[in-house]
């Protein structure tokens, strides 16, 4: 499980939060920011894992406003 703590006010900051959203950037707005945990039981491809981590990016993604994370699907 990813935890991000003291993080209320902080914003999700990068090329890709820029493309989507411009100069609009909305700050955390809690001081804990638990995202689902993943669980991975075996070794397995890179699309793999990037489907296994796509509802922990994209509650991530959401806390800062945005609709998902731009992870490939």
């Amino acid at each position: 499980m990813i935890s991000l703590v003291s993080v209320k006010g902080a914003w999700l900051e990068g090329s890709l939060a820029l493309e989507q959203n411009g100069d609009h950037l909305v700050p955390f707005d809690r001081n804990i920011l638990l995202l689902p945990a993943i669980v991975m039981t075996e070794y397995a491809s890179l699309a793999m894992y990037q489907q296994n981590c796509q509802p922990a990016f994209d509650a991530l993604w959401n806390a800062a406003g945005f609709m998902s994370s731009r992870l490939p699907r």
